[in-house]
């Protein structure tokens, strides 16, 4: 009997997480993107334009600025992670939509580059 009361309050106390979770989830937008910035490679060159055509807002860490055809370009995130961010950074940021997809909601992850 006390099993099946313990079991009862667990099975419970899930669906409240799932619920107010995916309540925080919609809160900031079912929609976010984030940018990684790869370092350069030497394929990229070794002149100053090459080590320029990214810049960050140090202020503020959902600008990124690109250099295209000899103007720059502002694009906002929902977060941009420099080259030197870990793994366990950008996983932090991202976990919240590996835990709705364990709760069986759609979620796409798009990596590029």
């Amino acid at each position: 009997e006390m099993n099946k009361s313990l079991v009862q309050k667990y099975k419970n106390e899930m669906a409240l997480r799932k619920k107010l979770h995916n309540e925080v989830i919609e809160l900031k937008g079912n929609i976010r993107v984030f940018c990684r910035v790869r370092p350069t490679i030497r394929e990229d060159g070794d002149g100053a334009q090459a080590r320029h055509v990214v810049s960050f807002d140090y202020d503020d860490d959902q600008l990124v600025n690109v250099l295209v055809r000899g103007s720059t370009r502002s694009f906002e995130m929902d977060n941009v992670f420099r080259p030197n961010a870990s793994q366990e950074e950008i996983f932090s940021d991202v976990k919240t939509l590996i835990t709705s997809c364990m709760d069986g909601y759609n979620v796409c992850i798009f990596a590029y580059g």
